[in-house]
């Protein structure tokens, strides 16, 4: 007798993936279709791909066939920005890693100068923390597949209003 990761009840379960046991094929496929670690994965991936796929690297400008996907906010730091479109940029590997990681400081300057309206958005979303739900990460999904770029831009209603009020 197992425990069902999806209902854990305790029954024969039947079907496996890796260390997770099923009592239904159902109950498989609802707990892969809901778990926000593995959607996060997928989506990453697809994410990457819109990102870099024909796009110059956003530092010198050069058009490369590997590009990387470069978190201005690493998704170690700001997990909650992964997703959003204003703190990736498309960079070749070699810009990537000797200009982004290992000058981070002269990196940010840069992106501060060449993104101004993009850092300012970044400031106020940083501190934006919401965890992820499997609907937003579907929505993500369909976002990323129809390259719907503002609604890949997870703080801008509050950024909208946040820059309101600093009208007033």
């Amino acid at each position: 007798m197992k425990k069902c990761a999806y209902c854990l009840k305790r029954s024969k379960c039947p079907y496996k993936k890796g260390k997770k046991h099923f009592c239904s094929k159902e109950h498989k496929t609802l707990y892969f279709e809901n778990d926000i670690k593995i959607l996060k994965k997928q989506i990453q991936i697809e994410f990457n791909r819109m990102i870099t796929e024909g796009q110059p690297c956003a530092y010198c400008g050069k058009y490369f066939e590997k590009m990387d996907c470069s978190h201005v906010l690493s998704r170690g730091s700001c997990d909650h920005l992964r997703f959003d479109f204003l703190n990736v940029l498309p960079m070749d590997s070699r810009c990537h890693r000797w200009f982004w990681h290992d000058s981070p400081l002269e990196a940010m300057e840069w992106f501060k100068a060449k993104y101004p309206e993009r850092y300012d958005y970044l400031l106020f979303a940083k501190n934006q923390f919401r965890e992820w739900t499997a609907e937003e990460l579907k929505k993500i999904r369909e976002d990323v597949k129809n390259r719907n770029i503002k609604g890949l831009i997870r703080f801008y209603k509050e950024y909208e209003l946040y820059l309101h009020k600093q009208k007033r």
